[in-house]
């Protein structure tokens, strides 16, 4: 094992001051990039959450003809309302989710995605 391993990755802590709840997608955003998290419990505004950054999460979708997934296709997230889509060419401020796990049609609830993959 590599002497300077400071930790797997698979999990990110993040002092934002607002509350998070268990289960829920939420993005980290820098001027370089942005990464997503899915919280792994419910956090008040006081507490600093946990945010797990890596593996195939079953996330809440709105049923709209821009939320239909083929296995395999990149899976994004409206800035704002957070809704998963697919890539909208003309919204640039959409930020990366990951890959879709499985194939869903427009009326299904949710969609498995592996975050930050792809």
């Amino acid at each position: 094992m590599a002497g300077n391993l400071i930790q797997d990755g698979t999990t990110i802590t993040l002092p934002t001051g607002t509350a998070r709840t268990n289960g829920s997608l939420y993005g980290i955003s820098s001027g370089v990039g942005a990464i997503v998290g899915v919280a792994n419990d419910t956090y008040t505004a006081a507490q600093i959450p946990t945010l797990i950054v890596q593996g195939v999460f079953d996330l809440t979708k709105t049923a709209a003809a821009a939320s239909s997934f083929s296995q395999g296709d990149p899976v994004y997230a409206t800035t704002g309302a957070g809704a998963l889509v697919a890539l909208n060419s003309t919204a640039t401020s959409d930020v990366f989710v990951g890959t879709a796990w499985e194939t869903v049609t427009t009326t299904a609830t949710s969609v498995k995605v592996n975050i930050n993959f792809g």
